[in-house]
């Protein structure tokens, strides 16, 4: 019986420390992992932002282990994507982002418009081309143009060159935490640090920035 106790114990010991492990993960540091880009701003919540294109190779490569993160991710922490726009071939795969959103298909043509772009070699460089894509996702050549020539997503792709601009966004995928931070595969140095960051600077930055400021003792008045 005490042997079956002192196995369990050891059992738990070493699960308890390899989780903590986990948990903590390595130290972040302000201007080698990740820089301070917009000093002004003031999250209400935990946010993560995915500056993306489907153009990029390097972003398809970071599908798979940032599907995993939101499945495990805190619940508190939001995520959004933003499409780069470096060049005009890359325009039309922001429209079609936005188009795809406004129309309740995004998480089909998202996974079409990687899977054509990076495994079947063939990226849409006309509307044409593109409504093959839309169509898959039951949406006629028609309908996309219509939502790709809406006033909603002319506006969304102008908002998206600007927070471009503003978060100084030079290469993708590159994150923006809590509208503040920004992290990028070259700064985090390894795909593992990367996602500890995703999973923690959310929570600790915007914990810190809503501290409240110490206050000072009053020295008392000597009589």
């Amino acid at each position: 019986m005490y042997k079956l106790w002192l196995l369990t114990s050891m059992v738990l010991w070493v699960a308890f420390g390899a989780g903590a492990a986990i948990a903590a993960g390595p130290k972040a540091i302000e201007g080698k992992h990740y820089l301070l880009v917009n000093p002004a701003a003031e999250a209400k919540e935990p946010l993560v932002t995915e500056f993306f294109s489907y153009g990029c190779p390097h972003c398809y490569s970071m599908e798979t282990q940032l599907a995993q993160w939101k499945k495990t991710k805190n619940p508190a922490i939001q995520f959004q994507r933003v499409p780069v726009i470096f060049n005009k071939s890359w325009e039309l795969l922001a429209e079609a982002y936005y188009a795809a959103e406004s129309l309740g298909v995004l998480e089909d043509v998202h996974t079409l418009l990687f899977h054509r772009i990076h495994v079947e070699k063939r990226q849409p460089t006309n509307y044409d081309q593109l409504a093959e894509v839309f169509k898959k996702a039951d949406v006629g050549k028609e309908w996309m143009v219509k939502a790709i020539n809406s006033f909603a997503v002319k506006n969304k792709i102008k908002r998206a060159k600007k927070l471009t601009a503003k978060f100084k966004i030079d290469g993708v995928p590159s994150f923006v935490i809590n509208d503040k931070y920004l992290v990028s595969g070259g700064t985090a140095g390894t795909k593992d640090m990367l996602m500890h960051m995703l999973s923690d600077l959310p929570l600790t930055t915007l914990k810190a920035a809503n501290a409240p400021a110490a206050v000072k003792p009053v020295p008392a008045k000597s009589e």
